[in-house]
């Protein structure tokens, strides 16, 4: 089934109103938020990790990096050994090509720092002896009428549920936000109309004064009409009103299930293996 067909068994249609916009956004604020919650065990980090070679001294740049898992750096051109990076700061960064400082990093013993949201690696990287860096970004996507597998090849597939009860949370609470009060005017505004006008006759918040017109020249039979009028207007608001309230209150419970099966379907990710 679709991503979108998944949202809709939570939230029912999507497409009207039209919520399919929303949908996309959510889905993916959904990966990111599942992502950072189970990136609390140590376990699943390293699962979601992808490696990145660097080849410049530039380094690499972490946009949309959610976590570095290891930083490696190749101590010779050719069969050379993945040595760990040790993490530095970038104030020193002058200091570890310095050969006389005691920041200085060897191939043997290199360092790595990250400034403006770029992670670079001393000694300075090449293409005969790179840098290896395991990030984990979110694989978001970019059709909700597409499944995950097809959409998001990295997502793990026991994470997919998350996702759909988050984003199936978002509709909800976003239906519930959309429910006002009844489309029609009320009467709690009265305006001054004119009984000799047709237009404001047809408007709802003129009616009561026109009745007291009526009163006041003694045309019981049309005030009478028109408090007829005025009582069959409120019985419709009352049944509009009635039904909002019972859709809103569905919508409500449903968002309360939706949100409790996605805590409960995240405790064991954020409660086994372990925080690091």
């Amino acid at each position: 089934m679709s991503i979108k067909t998944n949202i809709e068994y939570y939230t029912g249609d999507i497409d009207s109103p039209s919520y399919t916009a929303q949908a996309q956004q959510f889905v993916n604020d959904g990966i990111r938020f599942v992502y950072g919650a189970v990136l609390l065990n140590g376990e699943m980090a390293s699962r979601l990790s992808n490696e990145t070679e660097v080849t410049t001294s530039t380094g690499i740049s972490l946009t949309d990096t959610m976590s570095i898992d290891y930083v490696q750096r190749l101590d010779a051109e050719s069969n050379g050994v993945k040595r760990e990076c040790v993490e530095g700061e970038a104030a020193l960064s002058g200091l570890y090509d310095d050969e006389k400082s005691m920041y200085y990093a060897t191939k043997t013993s290199p360092v790595y720092y990250i400034k403006d949201n770029n992670l670079v690696i001393h000694p300075e990287c090449s293409s005969t002896e790179k840098g290896y860096v395991g990030t984990v970004k979110p694989d978001l996507v970019s059709n909700i009428e597409n499944t995950y597998g097809v959409e998001s090849t990295r997502l793990l597939p026991e994470l997919r549920a998350a996702v759909t009860l988050y984003a199936s949370a978002q509709i909800l609470l976003s239906k519930m936000n959309a429910i006002g009060k009844p489309t029609d005017a009320n009467l709690t505004t009265v305006t001054a109309g004119d009984v000799n006008s047709d237009a404001d006759r047809r408007d709802v918040n003129m009616w009561l004064d026109i009745v007291g017109d009526y009163i006041k020249d003694e045309d019981v039979e049309l005030a009478s009409a028109y408090l007829s009028k005025i009582n069959s207007y409120l019985q419709n608001y009352q049944m509009e009103l009635t039904a909002d309230q019972s859709q809103y209150q569905w919508y409500e419970s449903q968002y309360l299930k939706v949100s409790q099966s996605l805590a409960s379907f995240l405790q064991p990710y954020i409660g086994f293996g372990g925080a690091e």
